[in-house]
Parts: C-alpha cells; sequence; structure tokens
C-alpha cells in the first residue's frame, strides 16, 4: 500500500511522541546526573525538568536541579527548588547548604549568619557557607575561621584565597586560589575569580589561561569571553577582544557587559559613532552603569557634543567623586567654553597627589586665565618636571612666568620649548610676542623670520611680521603682511581682523565691514567674523543688523555658547526680555556652570521683577566665587547686580575684593561703590569717591554719578545743569535721568517733550519709550497705551502689567489676558498680583480667583495700603465682612494712598454686624 508524505510524517511524530513518552522520571534524573557529571549544565536543567513534569514531587531532581541553577548563577531559580525540595521531606545537608548559599549569593547573607553563627556542628559545606556570609559582611576574621573549618573543599581554597587578595598579600592569593581550581577543575567560579586575580596584578597570561578555562564551563562561558576580552584590551590585542565580545554577543545578544567591551573597543579603534550605538545598548538596559557614563561622557566629548559629555561625566562623577581621570574629562569641557573656575574645582582636588602631568597643565593654564600666575607657577614647573619633552607646557610655565614678572625664565622655557620640538610653532610665537612686549624690535624680527622659514606656506609668521609693523608704525607694511597672511591661507580670521583694526583706527569703519564680509562670503559659517560684524553694527547704532549676525552665527554654530551669550546680552539691552531668557536657557543646558550665563539671567529676572529668582541666582554665584575670586569683571558685574537687588553688603564686600584684585585703581568699582554709599545715606563717603574719581578722569559715567551726589546733597540746580550738559552732548543716560526729575517734581509735559525729541531720533531706544509710556499713564491713557503696545515684544512684566491696568480703565476685554501674561512672568510680584486681582475683580467678576490671587499679594506686601483696599473690597464681595473691615482698616492706617478715599466710603459702608 502507498502512503502519503504528510501520513508518513503523522507516523513519524507519532512514534517519536511514543518515545518520548517512554521515559520515566528515574530515567530523566539518571540522564541529567550523567550531564552534570560531564559538565553539560544547560542539558541536565531539561532532563530535570522533563523528570518534573512526569513526577513534580521528586525531590531528588529538585536538589539536583537548584544545584543545575546554582551553577549557571540563576539563583533565584536554585532557592526556589531547593526550597521545594525540603518542602518535600528532603532535608540533607545537600539541600541546607545549597538553600543558604543561595541565600548568600542574593545577599540575603544576614539571614544566613543568624542561622548558622554559634554552631559547634558544622559539617565542612556549612562552614564554607558561613564563610561566604561573613566575607560579604566584610568580617575576614569570621570568614577565616569558617573557611578553615571548611578545609579540604575547593569553596574553602576560593574564600581563603578570595581574604588573602582583598588583604594585599598576593603570594598566598596565587597559591590557594590555584589550589581551588587543582581541586575542583569544573568549578567555574574558581576559574573566574583566579582570572580577575592575575588580572588585578598585572598577570595577563595566567589570566587568559584562567578566563580560557571559564569558558569551557557552560555556566561561565559568556564571563569567561568576557575575561578574555579584557586580557585583550589590557595587552593592546584589539581584534582578539573583539572576537571574544562577539562571542558573548552570539551567546547572550542582550548582555550589557559585552556592549560596554564594544562600545570600548570602537571607541579605541576611533569608530565613534559605532562606540556611542553600543554604549546606548549598555544604558538602555542599565542606565547608570558607571564605566558607560563615563565613556559616553569621552564619546560626546569626541563629538563636541559638550552638553551631553558633560551630563554623562557628572553623573559618573556623583559615582565615583575621586575618579581623577573623570574629573580632568569632565574639567576639559568648563576649560574649553572658558569656564576657569569649574576648572579649578574640579582638579584642585586631584592636585597634591597627581602623577599627571596634563592635569596639572590644565590646571595651570585655568589658574594664568583666572590671573593668578603665583598659584599657576608651580603647578606648571610639575608638569614640566613630568613631561619634559611637552613644548606646550613649557609656553605655559613661560606665560606664568611672565605674568610673576620673571621675564629671564620666561625666555629661557620658550627657548627651551623650540630646543625640545622645533616643528611646533607656539613656542616662536610666544617668543615673538615676549620680545614685541619687551620692545625689542630686532629680536623679535629675528625670531620671525626663524619661524617663517620653518614654515612657509603658513599664515602666523605673516600675521606677527604685520603686527611688529602695527607696533612701529608702519601701516602699509601691517597691510601687505596681513595680506601675505591671507594669500597663505584664506580661512585665517586674525589676519582679517586685523587688517579690519588697521582700518578701524584710521576712522574708516565700513572698510572693517568689508573686510569682514568678503572673509564671511568665503567662510559662511565663520563665527568670529560674525560676531565682528555684530560689533561693528551696535557700534553704528544698528541694533537690529548686530541681531541679525548673533541669530545667524547661533544657527550656523548652535553649540557655541559665546554666540548665544553675545546674541542674549544684545536682546537684554533691547529690552527683549523674554526671547533674551530663552536664549540665555539654551546656553545654560551647554554650559550649566558658566558664571557669566548665570549673571546674565539673574539680570533678566531682575528686570522682570523677580526679584526672589534673582537672588537666588547672585546667591549661587556668590558661592562659586568665593572660592575662587580671581575675575575682577565678574565679581564686578555681580557686585553691581547685588546692590541693586538690595544686598548690599555682599555688593560692598565684592566690589572692594575688585580694588583689591586692581590695586584700587578700577574705576567702575568706586562708582558702584559710591551708589552703595548713597543708597545707605552715606553722602559724604560718596562724595570723597566722585571726587577722586573726576581727579583722574571727567568721563560721563562718573558725571552722571556726581549728578546723583549733587541730589542726595540736596543740590538739584547743578545736578540738573550737570545733567543737561551731558544730554546736549548726546549722553543717553542723562536724558533718561532728566526726564524722571521732571516726573519726580510733577513736571509730566515737560517730561514728555524731552522723552518724544529723544526717541524721534533714537526710535530703538526701548528704555526711552517704557519712561515715556509711564509718563503718559497720567495725562494720556491712549497715548500710553500706543505706547506700551509698542513695547509687548520684550516681555517686560512692567509694560504688560500697566497695560493690563489701562484696559481695565478703558473697558478693554484685553485686561484679564494682558494681566495674567505679567503674572506668568512675574509669579512673585506683588504689585503684579494686585494687578491682575483687582482686573479679576472688575473684570468679570471672578471673586474667588481675585481672592486667591490678592491674597498671594498681601502676603508679599503687606504694608502696601493699595493691595489691602483690593484685598478689602474682594473680601467684601466674597462675604467676608470682618476680613474685609480688616484689611480696610489696615490700608487706612498706613500711608496716604490715591485710593484713600473709595477705602473710607467701602469702609463705612460695610454693615456693623
Amino acid at each position: 500500500m502507498v502512503r502519503s508524505k504528510n501520513g508518513f510524517l503523522w507516523l513519524l511524530a507519532l512514534l517519536l511522541a511514543a518515545g518520548c513518552g517512554s521515559t520515566s522520571a528515574e530515567q530523566h534524573l539518571e540522564n541529567a546526573r550523567a550531564r552534570m557529571a560531564e559538565g553539560e549544565v544547560r542539558t541536565a536543567v531539561i532532563e530535570l525538568k522533563n523528570a518534573l513534569q512526569k513526577s513534580p514531587d521528586l525531590a531528588d531532581a529538585r536538589l539536583l536541579l537548584g544545584e543545575a541553577h546554582d551553577r549557571l548563577g540563576d539563583y533565584p531559580s536554585a532557592l526556589k527548588e531547593f526550597e521545594r525540595a525540603l518542602d518535600l521531606g528532603l532535608d540533607n545537608e545537600r539541600v541546607r547548604a545549597g538553600l543558604l548559599r543561595s541565600k548568600v549569593r542574593l545577599g540575603r547573607f544576614n539571614e544566613v549568619i543568624g542561622e548558622l553563627e554559634g554552631r559547634s556542628d558544622l559539617t565542612p559545606p556549612l562552614a564554607v557557607v558561613l564563610g561566604d556570609a561573613y566575607l560579604d559582611a566584610g568580617d575576614l576574621a569570621g570568614a577565616r575561621s569558617m573557611y578553615e573549618r571548611g578545609r579540604p573543599l575547593p569553596e574553602s581554597s576560593l574564600g581563603l584565597g578570595t581574604i588573602a587578595w582583598q588583604e594585599g598579600d598576593t603570594a598566598a592569593a596565587a597559591v590557594l586560589l590555584q589550589e581551588a581550581v587543582d581541586q575542583d577543575s569544573g568549578n567555574s567560579e574558581a576559574w573566574l575569580r583566579k582570572g580577575e586575580f592575575e588580572l588585578s596584578r598585572g598577570a595577563t597570561d595566567p589570566a587568559r589561561a584562567a578566563f580560557s578555562a571559564a569558558t569551557k564551563l557552560q555556566a561561565s562561558r559568556v564571563a569567561g569571553h568576557i575575561g578574555l576580552a579584557r586580557v585583550a584590551l589590557i595587552a593592546g590585542d584589539l581584534d582578539a577582544a573583539a572576537a571574544d565580545v562577539k562571542r558573548v554577543l552570539d551567546l547572550a545578544p542582550d548582555y550589557p557587559g559585552a556592549h560596554y567591551l564594544d562600545g570600548l573597543i570602537r571607541y579605541e579603534r576611533q569608530d565613534i559613532d559605532g562606540a556611542e550605538a553600543a554604549i546606548r545598548e549598555v544604558q538602555r538596559v542599565v542606565p547608570d552603569h558607571g564605566p558607560s557614563l563615563y565613556l559616553m561622557g569621552a564619546i560626546k566629548y569626541q563629538q563636541g557634543q559638550r552638553a551631553q559629555a558633560e551630563e554623562n561625566l557628572q553623573r559618573y562623577l556623583a559615582q565615583d567623586p575621586a575618579n581623577e581621570s573623570a574629573a580632568k574629562l569632565l574639567a576639559s569641557v568648563a576649560f574649553d567654553r572658558g569656564d576657569q573656575a569649574r576648572v579649578v574645582e574640579l582638579l584642585d582636588p586631584h592636585s597634591a597627589d597627581t602623577a599627571d602631568p596634563q592635569l596639572l597643565a590644565m590646571l595651570g593654564a585655568a589658574r594664568m586665565r583666572l590671573g593668578q600666575p603665583t598659584a599657576a607657577t608651580p603647578l606648571l614647573e610639575r608638569a614640566v618636571a613630568l613631561a619634559p619633552d611637552m613644548a606646550p607646557f613649557r609656553n605655559q610655565l613661560a606665560l606664568s612666568l611672565l605674568a610673576g614678572g620673571d621675564r629671564t625664565r620666561a625666555e629661557a622655557e620658550l627657548e627651551g620649548a623650540i630646543e625640545v620640538d622645533g616643528q611646533q610653532f607656539e613656542s616662536d610665537y610666544l617668543l615673538v610676542m615676549l620680545q614685541m612686549r619687551e620692545r625689542d624690535w630686532r629680536a623679535a624680527d629675528e625670531s620671525i623670520r626663524t619661524l617663517i622659514e620653518k614654515n612657509p606656506d603658513g599664515p602666523v609668521g605673516y600675521n606677527l611680521r604685520g603686527a611688529l609693523a602695527v607696533e612701529q608704525g608702519d601701516a602699509e607694511a601691517a597691510r601687505s603682511a596681513f595680506a601675505a597672511a591671507l594669500q597663505r591661507d584664506p580661512g585665517f580670521f586674525p589676519a582679517v581682523q586685523n587688517l579690519a583694526r588697521l582700518a578701524q583706527q584710521e576712522g574708516d569703519s565700513q572698510r572693517a565691514i568689508e573686510l569682514f564680509q568678503d572673509f564671511l562670503e568665503r567662510n559662511p559659517a565663520d563665527e568670529g567674523a560674525l560676531l565682528a560684524l555684530a560689533e561693528l553694527s551696535l557700534g553704528g547704532g544698528r541694533s537690529d543688523q548686530a541681531l541679525d549676525y548673533l541669530e545667524r552665527a547661533v544657527a550656523e554654530n548652535p553649540e557655541s555658547v559665546r554666540a548665544r551669550l553675545a546674541l542674549a546680552q544684545v536682546l537684554l539691552a533691547a529690552g527683549r526680555l523674554d526671547q533674551s531668557a530663552v536664549v540665555v536657557d539654551q546656553a545654560l543646558e551647554r554650559a550649566p556652570d558658566l558664571a557669566q550665563l548665570s549673571l546674565l539671567r539673574a539680570e533678566i529676572d531682575w528686570r522682570r521683577g523677580d526679584l526672589q529668582k534673582a537672588r537666588t541666582l547672585a546667591a549661587r554665584l556668590q558661592s562659586r566665587l568665593v572660592r575662587d575670586a580671581a575675575d575682577a569683571s565678574l565679581v564686578l558685574a555681580l557686585g553691581d547686580l547685588q546692590s541693586r537687588l538690595g544686598q548690599l553688603s555682599e555688593a560692598r564686600s565684592n566690589l572692594e575684593r575688585v580694588l583689591t584684585l586692581a590695586d584700587g585703581d578700577n574705576a567702575a568699582a568706586q562708582r558702584s561703590l559710591a551708589r552703595i554709599d548713597l543708597a545707605e545715606g552715606k553722602v559724604r563717603e560718596a562724595r570723597a569717591r566722585v571726587d577722586l574719581l573726576l581727579e583722574e578722569a571727567s568721563d560721563a559715567d562718573t558725571r552722571l554719578l556726581s549728578a546723583d551726589v549733587l541730589l542726595a546733597e540736596g543740590r538739584g540746580d547743578e545736578a540738573q545743569r550737570q545733567l543737561e550738559q551731558l544730554a546736549s552732548s548726546g549722553e543717553r543716560e542723562a536724558v533718561i535721568r532728566l526726564a524722571g526729575l521732571q516726573l519726580g517734581t510733577g513736571d509730566v509735559s515737560g517730561a514728555v517733550a524731552r522723552l518724544e525729541g529723544w526717541l524721534q531720533d533714537h526710535p530703538g531706544d526701548r528704555l526711552a519709550e517704557l519712561l515715556l509710556a509711564d509718563a503718559l499713564m497720567a495725562t494720556d491713557k491712549r497715548g500710553a497705551i500706543v505706547r506700551y503696545e509698542n513695547l509687548l515684544d520684550t516681555g517686560n512684566p512692567v509694560v504688560l502689567n500697566n497695560l493690563a491696568w489701562l484696559y481695565m480703565e478703558q473697558g478693554d476685554d484685553r485686561a484679564v489676558a494682558t494681566a495674567r501674561r505679567a503674572a506668568d512672568v512675574a509669579p512673585d510680584n506683588a504689585e503684579v498680583l494686585d494687578t491682575l486681582g483687582w482686573v479679576l475683580l472688575q473684570q468679570g467678576g471672578r471673586v474667588d480667583e481675585a481672592l486667591r490671587v490678592l491674597r498671594r499679594s498681601a502676603q508679599l506686601k503687606p504694608d502696601n495700603p493699595s493691595i489691602q483696599y483690593h484685598l478689602g473690597i474682594a473680601l467684601r464681595e466674597s462675604g467676608d465682612v470682618a476680613g474685609a473691615r480688616a484689611a480696610l482698616t489696615r490700608a487706612l492706617e498706613a500711608s496716604a494712598f490715591p485710593e484713600a478715599d473709595q477705602a473710607r466710603d467701602a469702609l463705612a459702608g460695610l454693615p456693623t454686624s
């Protein structure tokens, strides 16, 4: 009879099924024992599961399955099977030892200590388990005692070898760990421990042999190949390391340790994108894996993504704050963006004990840039001593010596650098600069000739020749030299910059602009050219054009913090607070520790009226500058901000530190201190400072300050005459001050006329327009609305607040939305919240919301009578007569305010009971 193919397959399946079914549970158990003896642990697991499927209560199978899981490192499953064997009545030493050993492996060593400690009848296997528990608990003496009782078990030798290793007795550790693998060559943990030990002492051949033995055991195949990959990496054999990693990934595709080593190998091979992909696989499974965080930081640094590099390295250092290498890499990120104080903060803790010349050189360079040559010099001397053939270190040392006044040693270091590495040009360059500083024109010319001979096709020597010609007053020779530099390298920006400076010195700003524009046509993304054009545009009063250049600089150089900082500063100067804040926040994402950015953000918050945020940022900056206050410009700016925030003692302390750093010669600090004197009522001290300043220079800033002092002295006429003189010469601040004086004396029409005249010639002056809008509120509300609406793009909460009030008075439905926007910008400003609460009450009768907002406003400024009046009305509308009476009474007991009559009427109209 002919059978079909399908029929044959069906019969074959039936035959196979019958064959499988005929194997008893006991036979599966015996097969498993044989497989375990041969080291085929995974096959034994399959046999044991088949046995238990047929006979779930087979206790011996449960025991052996627990031991198999233990060999494979699956300790939760092992514990479960040992417990089941015990529940089935199999209570012997193997079960107890296996169960307790699993608990130790799972970190439950305290339970094991509690059960076994103090027992005198411990058998060797149980003594070894207790020894493991003591070892995990850090009790080496207790562990040693138990391991000695566990002799001659191989686990005992393994434990004693581990203790010897931890105690630094490498000779004893080597003997004992070898003893462990000799006693049981199938003990995967012993082979792995021996491999790790040999690797720790740099014995790569014994380590390789131990890990190779581990790969032959199923339980440690993956870990063994990982060990072999690490050995190969230490030996510099990337190909062998990659081969072992591939074997691991074939066995366990999701194993994080293999992906980490894969990333490390790719990084060493400069396959940066491949390294990133591998490390992302690790971080997908283990987001806080320390080595991967470090490596990702290095990868992102290589890719130029400094913000992401910083994030990963900071997370790594949070786990391992003492890691010198990670601190150095993170310091490199800070150094690149110019945050030298952060560099010092990161590297200083390592400087005393380090033998890394690069770390010392970076720290020394940071100290130099902070104006601390005395602190920099010994660091750079150590770097040169550790790496005498590194010319850049000698260059840095020369700069620090020069800053400290030691010209002879500085020149010797530069000559030494040239001798060490005659092919690098930095030393020649610095030597020329030193000779030019000393006005040794002949020596400088000779050094320039040498540099050009070394590199005739490079632009640097010709650029220096041009600089020398400028110093000697030969403009034509300078132009020719700068042109020669550009001929050799059309993308060499310093030469264009020098040509532009020559043009500006000759009064030809247009020529300077054309030079930068021509350069930009050849190099469309050049940040330096875009920033230079922005600066020239600002100098010519073309702020909109400057903004265009700066926005382009940011677009073309998205990681540039410098471009974003410049853009934010110009937006702030234009009064565009919201836009400036966005740009600063973007820059802070890239450089969160850059003090200039935090200072600018605090300035924005201050102008928005959010004093709490500004003060918080100022306090953070203060704590940083206390550690390292050598940057006089930063300390000065912070002191000035603090004085405006009312933090007068902190401001005074910082400004006096600026004078100390500058040996008393800093006019800006003296002016700021004089303003603090005025704020504190110390008019005589302010006068003394101003007189000293006027002796040295009668500049506009000092004369403006002098007018303030005259006002404080009661000499208003003299102050006004001085301001009039400054205003007639086009001094903007004088115009603003005079308008403010006129408003203060009730001369609103005079102030309006003055501001309108100024704005006719300077239509982009946002501050003048804001002051004019404020003035018009009293006389021309519709005109004020127009002016304020022109300023809406600034995001200024004062503009929004006043406009909301005017809208309310005009019955304009936009009042509530505008007041809400003001409160969003300045959520902790009492006056802004007062306006929102009053508008909510007047337009739409939102009593509950208005009451909540006005309570917050009164909490922020409890002594403001207008706020108390508005709160009283809201309480009255809510039905809280007692609360309304208390608030209205508080308002009328305070100083006079415009709504006092309405408050009296409201109080009188309240029900008496």
